[in-house]
């Protein structure tokens, strides 16, 4: 039986494999798009927490907490963005059924959300959101 960790709010998340505190040191290389795109990703994260823009380095003067990011979206695929235990497990089960590794069916998820926001418009499911739009198919 897998062990369960509790987040700061006290509730069962979808991680499953306790974490150590150990850290191994990767040499991993990239393409620079994806470099890019992870600089991009850390600059908003450190914005929307409320460092100001001018306390930001310059791209290529100093660099962002990179390490921090990756290793936030890596462990957002791992525990499937954090959600409860019991959701975790629901997805898992209809992964499993569907026969998909865990990215394909991320991408499944997203394609679905995708088709969803075709029919009823951006932000449909949005508490207020003003009622789907007309013509609900495909044109």
């Amino acid at each position: 039986m897998s062990s369960k960790v509790r987040s700061t709010e006290g509730r069962r998340t979808g991680e499953t494999t306790p974490r150590t505190g150990e850290k191994a040191l990767l040499s991993v290389r990239m393409p620079m798009e994806l470099v890019t795109f992870i600089q991009e990703e850390a600059r908003a994260r450190a914005l929307a927490a409320g460092v100001s823009e001018k306390e930001l380095p310059e791209p290529g003067e100093r660099a962002l907490n990179l390490t921090r990011m990756v290793n936030t979206i890596l462990d957002a695929f791992r525990t499937y963005f954090n959600l409860p235990v019991v959701l975790v497990e629901r997805l898992e089960a209809d992964r499993k059924a569907l026969k998909l590794g865990r990215l394909e069916y991320l991408q499944h998820i997203v394609y679905m959300r995708s088709e969803a926001v075709m029919k009823n418009g951006p932000g449909f499911d949005k508490s207020g959101a003003a009622t789907p739009k007309s013509g609900g198919g495909r044109s």
